[in-house]
């Protein structure tokens, strides 16, 4: 059993690394499209721990409001 978990880690640490890269690469041609020029492996990396902020701040948004709405109607 052991031997199975640290094959299914190695795997999703795989699909991971693989869906980081494509997303430096999609972060990369929108950055390029926005402004025409390549921008810096720095620039795409601020850029990207952005989107993840924006993206945990509604999320993080949502689980208050779900709260206050449970709260309030007790």
């Amino acid at each position: 059993m052991a031997i199975h978990y640290v094959d299914d880690q190695d795997e999703y640490i795989s699909i991971l690394e693989e869906a980081v890269a494509i997303r430096v690469v999609c972060k990369k041609r929108e950055m390029q499209k926005e402004t025409r020029r390549d921008p810096s492996k720095d620039d795409i990396i601020i850029s990207i721990l952005k989107d993840l902020q924006e993206e945990q701040d509604n999320e993080i948004a949502a689980i208050l409001n779900n709260i206050a709405n449970l709260v309030s109607r007790k």
